[in-house]
């Protein structure tokens, strides 16, 4: 089942247990937007018993798109999104124009302190083309965290479906390139001691020549994210009774798999 949006007829897919109530939208403002790009706001509905009702509204960039979430899925104290990014901080950066859609790997390291929702910072590789059009653009972070497959078996009961538990965040903002050589040292320098601090004997980024770093920055690209919008999903059976929760549990800690048993120890 799908849901149309009245003022620029777009189409949104149904999932996550919405029960055929729809995620629409609300154009505040719809002229001058590309076919695919929403307006201000997005409606949540969730099923009543007199019918589908209005749940939350989120605020958008133009041009953005929320990541579905459904009311019982959400999570938006800053902390824990915080901490999730630093627990998590291999992420899938999105950009798109009018014609590609591109996507890099790359950790990013969080300043909580920067603006109202924080500064992500990271490096491409030069030789990566992705970086080259993105100066000023509107990007997309996403941290992925412990998923796992949930078996209807595990319900012990009729009429139920599979379905993926996870969590995720999303992370908007508009990207700025850094390519001083003073500003990149300080970004590597960062990444260095972030990712090295767990190491017995931590690796020192002086302790290689002076000529060997400048060869290093000379291949990379630094950037920054000041972070605009913030979305957390932690979707791990909230909207089934407590009752499935622990059967869900308990088939997640049968399973060997790191996934389902970090799942798992979300979900209790």
């Amino acid at each position: 089942m799908r849901a149309q949006g009245a003022a620029l007829g777009l189409i949104f897919p149904l999932g996550d247990d919405s029960q055929g109530c729809a995620l629409g939208s609300l154009m505040t403002d719809p002229s001058g937007l590309k076919t695919g790009q929403v307006g201000r706001v997005l409606i949540f509905t969730q099923p009543f018993e007199d019918g589908c009702r209005t749940t939350r509204a989120v605020s958008l960039s133009e041009g953005s798109i929320a990541m579905y979430t459904p009311s019982a899925f959400v999570v938006s104290d800053r902390v824990t999104l915080h901490d999730f990014i630093v627990a998590h901080s291999f992420a899938t950066l999105v950009s798109s124009d009018s014609d590609v859609t591109d996507a890099s790997h790359l950790p990013l390291l969080l300043n909580r302190d920067t603006g109202e929702h924080g500064q992500l910072t990271g490096h491409f590789a030069k030789a990566n083309s992705h970086w080259k059009e993105l100066d000023g653009s509107n990007v997309l972070a996403i941290f992925h965290g412990p998923h796992a497959y949930v078996s209807p078996t595990w319900y012990a009961e009729q009429n139920v479906v599979p379905t993926w538990n996870y969590v995720a965040v999303h992370a908007r903002g508009t990207l700025k390139i850094e390519q001083d050589h003073d500003r990149l040292l300080d970004i590597v320098r960062q990444s260095v001691e972030v990712y090295e601090a767990a190491m017995p004997t931590p690796w020192q980024l002086d302790s290689a020549e002076p000529s060997f770093i400048d060869k290093l920055l000379d291949a990379i690209v630094g950037f920054t994210i000041d972070i605009e919008q913030l979305e957390g999903k932690w979707k791990l059976n909230q909207n089934h009774s407590h009752e499935r929760q622990q059967r869900v549990i308990a088939g997640l800690k049968s399973r060997p798999d790191a996934g389902s048993q970090e799942v798992a120890e979300l979900m209790e």
